[in-house]
């Protein structure tokens, strides 16, 4: 039973081969037993989950099976429509971020922009979240090919996205985020300080505008004075 075995996993988490192996066992099981929507959503949640345990251990090997499947399921569901389009998106960036983490970047690039393409032709809620974190992602993959022109205009869309809602503080530091990471390569690899310090003025002055500023947003706000300055 899936439930009971998500209990048990719960105490046995910290156990990470041991959850390797039931999980190894349930998805044989699983093969044999009568499929139904309920059945399905609580086996990719099981997936999911050790998924999870194994990909935050830097087992990516072994995660690879469990996330691969929970995408999977999650898209059949989705064709059935017993699943949400929210859902299916979280899984599928889980899924595209394995193969970032993992360095195969072609693979990685493959699977961000299906899921932008996803995002783009269905309308849900938090739609832009994983939209901008996944352009995020996908600009720190042209970043580790040194294809910079390709990662600037890449996050130049997430500005495109956040800018469409209403501000709020988690919204000025994804704008502030992204003009940082331009700014870090114009100052790291494309050695143009004047366009860096542009970009780096432009994230503060972001960040400045935050109502409740948290001690990340501070800290933030130090790093990019420091860069500025030096400038």
């Amino acid at each position: 039973d899936i439930e009971i075995t998500l209990q048990n996993l719960a105490y046995c988490s910290n156990q990470i081969e041991e959850c390797f192996k039931l999980f190894q066992n349930i998805n044989n099981s699983y093969k044999y037993c009568e499929k139904n929507s309920k059945k399905m959503h609580n086996f990719a949640g099981a997936n999911a989950l050790i998924g999870k345990i194994l990909f935050e251990a830097q087992m990516l090997d072994e995660a690879y099976q469990f996330i691969k499947t929970t995408n999977d399921i999650l898209k059949e569901l989705y064709e059935k429509n017993e699943c949400s389009p929210f859902e299916f998106a979280g899984s599928s960036f889980t899924y595209a971020n394995l193969f970032y983490q993992s360095g195969n970047y072609g693979q990685a690039i493959t699977r961000f922009k299906e899921l932008i393409d996803f995002c783009e032709r269905n309308k849900f809620n938090n739609k832009q979240n994983i939209l901008s974190m996944t352009y995020n992602y996908l600009g720190q993959v042209y970043v580790c090919l040194n294809d910079y022109e390709e990662a600037i205009n890449t996050y130049k869309k997430i500005d495109e996205i956040v800018s469409k809602y209403e501000e709020n503080d988690k919204l000025i530091d994804e704008r502030a985020d992204y003009r940082y990471r331009i700014g870090l390569i114009y100052y790291k690899f494309l050695k143009n300080n004047q366009e860096a310090k542009k970009y780096f003025e432009e994230a503060l002055a972001f960040l400045q505008r935050t109502v409740n500023p948290t001690n990340e947003t501070s800290d933030f706000i130090e790093v990019l004075e420091s860069y500025i300055n030096n400038l």
